[in-house]
Order: structure tokens, then sequence, then C-alpha cells
């Protein structure tokens, strides 16, 4: 079954791939205008490569939605809730001014609080600025402790100036500066100049998979334009050691007999509301990596991610 979603997987990418090398503005127009052209075409092929369950399980969530999207959502509630709670809770003022400190490389002229965002995750101020070329920077405070929790710098990034290397150097810098420590590059994407780290926490060779940060580059300035640390916020905490049941060795001999291992650890994934220990092995399969996630206590094969990697 797993070989078969592989060639349907890979297909569906040779596809994309495909379309995204040769795609033009009018092609684009000519999909927004009335569905038509090279798009439409490469969306209809991969309609018919997709199975016929899950056509219906798609129409079976289509109904769902239909059906809940006029409920009301608890979001008032939740945010008067939440009012009541206000003391001792950090300021708009001090949300703004915690801005020019984490963002003193930016010249922004003025920050100002625009608004909160309020979930059952988050509490946070909403806070914005524009630099000395009009560029926004949009980012949420948290109320409780005025952690940069994430942002957006909307910075036009056109030239490839700055190589894989240099932008991941200027990722981990911004990272210290943030007082972020013991944090490791598991993998990154690039869309165009611009390239898109994940960062997790790693103590004593254990890599925390729950603990990530993300962390945009643009390489055309070599700046950061995209940050985010909520999971980090939300899951880090001090822990016990982790005392798997089973050896590295064991757990290899679980793994698919066609797969080339690259390199291995312990890791500590996020299961539910709770975590669980697994080895991860980096796996050559079909030139393509792979990342393979075995149960460090029962053995069982937890995930298969495709992964780009930092080496």
């Amino acid at each position: 079954t797993l070989e078969g979603l592989y060639k349907t997987n890979h297909s569906i990418r040779q596809e994309l791939d495909a379309l995204m090398e040769k795609m033009t503005d009018k092609d684009l127009m000519a999909y927004l205008k009335d569905g038509a052209g090279s798009i439409g075409d490469m969306l209809k092929r991969l309609e018919e490569m997709t199975l016929e369950e899950n056509r219906a399980m798609f129409e079976k969530g289509k109904e769902k939605i239909e059906k809940e999207k006029d409920k009301p959502m608890p979001l008032l509630q939740e945010r008067e809730k939440k009012e009541d709670e206000k003391d001792g809770k950090l300021s708009p003022t001090e949300a703004e001014k915690l801005c020019e400190k984490y963002f003193s490389d930016y010249k922004i002229k003025d920050f100002q609080c625009v608004g909160e965002t309020t979930s059952k995750k988050i509490m946070a101020y909403n806070v914005q600025g524009y630099d000395e070329k009009g560029t926004l920077l949009f980012a949420e405070i948290s109320k409780n402790d005025g952690a940069l929790i994430k942002f957006d710098y909307y910075e036009n990034c056109s030239e490839d100036t700055f190589d894989i290397r240099n932008a991941e150097r200027i990722a981990e810098e911004f990272l210290d500066k943030l007082g972020y420590d013991d944090m490791e590059v598991v993998r990154y994407k690039e869309n165009g100049t611009m390239t898109d780290f994940v960062f997790v926490y790693e103590d004593d060779d254990v890599a925390y998979y729950p603990d990530e940060v993300r962390v945009k580059i643009c390489r055309s300035r070599g700046v950061v334009t995209g940050f985010d640390a909520s999971k980090y916020l939300e899951n880090h905490k001090e822990r016990k050691e982790v005392e798997p049941r089973m050896s590295l060795g064991e757990a290899k001999e679980k793994l698919h007999k066609n797969l080339t291992v690259e390199s291995s650890r312990l890791a500590v994934l996020k299961a539910g509301k709770g975590e669980r220990a697994a080895y991860e092995f980096l796996c050559g399969y079909e030139n393509e990596l792979y990342f393979v996630y075995v149960d460090a206590n029962s053995g069982e094969e937890i995930a298969i991610i495709n992964a780009r990697t930092v080496s």
C-alpha cells in the first residue's frame, strides 16, 4: 500500500514541479478567469490520480463544513473570560516598547498596538510598525510574559544574494539574540529567494520536536522576515531524561530493507496531549531523503517524512 501511495505522490509532485517551471502570468490569469489553461489541465490530471475513496471523504468533509459553518464560534465568550484575568498582565504600551527592543535593527519609526489575539492557547497583543521605506512589520507579543510569539516583515525579496549557509547563520544569530539556546536546524524549505528554517530544541543529543521554532530569511538582504515560536512557547519545559526500552540497533532492524540509513538519533515527538520517545533515522530511498521515526519503546514505525536537510 505504501509503495502505491509513494508512486502516486511522486507523480503528483512531478506534475506540480513541471507546472511551476513553465507557468506564466498568462496561464494564471486564464485559470482565474474561467478555470482554463495549463493550470486547469494540471488540476484535472491530479483529480484523475486521486482515489475514489478520497473523493468520497472529501465530499463528506464538505457536507460537515456546511452543517458546522453557521454555528456561533466561542471566541467572544473566551475573550470575555480572559478580560477578567488582565491584572498583572503586560500592557499595550509595554508590548510596543518590547517590539522596539526586539526589532532594534529594523529601523521601525513607531510601533503601535492595533488589537489582540485571544484563543485557548494564545493571549497576545498585535503590534505593527513601518520602516523608513514603508514596509510593514506585524508582530504578536505575549500578554503573559512579553515573549515574541511570531512576526512577519513584508520586505521585498527578489535577489539571491546570501547562500543557504549564510542564511542559516543569520537565523541562528537572531535566535541567540532572543535567548533561544541549544536550538538546531532539522530541515529547511526554499521558496524562491526565501528560506524557511525549522529549529528544534536539543538536549543531551536528544531532539525535542514539540519545541519548534520557525525562522524565515530573505536572502536578498540577509534579514529575518518571518518567525514563529508558538509551538516552542507552548511545549518547552523541564523534562526527565529519556530512557528508551529499545536500543538504537534494535530500532534500526525495524526499518524497511530498501532504506539506506544516513544518520540516526533519539528524538521526542508530540503525541496527542503527551510526548513520545522515538529513534529518528535519516534514510535514502530512490534519490530522495526521508525521516523515519520508530517508537523507542515498542518498535512501531510512527511516521515517514520527506525532508531536505542542512548537513
